[in-house]
């Protein structure tokens, strides 16, 4: 009997004096998710650290060094997660924003690992997610990264040479094209 009271009470009030009702609470943008990429995002970006069973939010911004950066603990494995702003290239595809960016994992050992991370912002959860990534290199050093199209996305960077020392700067020009098969990345050869 309370149910249908209940029932025939809320269909009786319009939703505005429903929410009349509750307080308004405005929903705060994620500032790092609003200057950097323009969208009016609530949750911050999010991260699926590639090939660890971790998570991590990228919460800081090293502008003295142009990087977003989250820490991660994947329990034996801890480190950093950076993503260079100088290379986050954005597509909006049927009006959903589309990012591509360098995402690069860093763990106790010395290794810098370069991905090339897909991410989507998704306006029911208001986020931006990682979706997909390809793995490019370790401590290589970027040159460019651009859609050229809703599906292709274009890829040059700097790795070292066969024989050429991990501690020096890296030499070797390589240029590639990553395709975006729905939420995949695949790299063409």
């Amino acid at each position: 009997m309370v149910v249908i009271i209940a029932g025939i009470y809320r269909f009786s009030l319009s939703d505005d004096e429903i929410m009349a009702k509750f307080p308004q609470v405005q929903a705060q943008s994620n500032p790092i998710v609003a200057e950097v990429l323009g969208i009016q995002s609530r949750n911050p970006w999010t991260v699926q650290v590639p090939e660890q069973s971790a998570v991590t939010f990228l919460e800081q911004w090293d502008k003295e060094h142009g990087f977003l950066k989250g820490h991660y603990d994947a329990g034996a494995t801890k480190g950093e997660v950076l993503v260079p702003i100088e290379f986050i290239v954005q597509r909006d595809i049927n009006e959903t924003p589309w990012i591509v960016a360098p995402v690069i994992v860093t763990t106790q050992g010395s290794g810098a690992f370069y991905y090339i991370g897909l991410f989507k912002f998704d306006a029911v959860p208001s986020r931006v997610v990682l979706l997909n990534s390809v793995f490019i290199g370790d401590r290589i050093k970027m040159s460019s990264l651009k859609w050229e199209s809703d599906t292709q996305i274009s890829l040059s960077y700097l790795q070292h040479g066969e024989n050429q020392a991990m501690a020096e700067q890296p030499n070797q020009l390589n240029s590639t094209t990553l395709k975006r098969v729905g939420n995949n990345l695949h790299m063409q050869q």
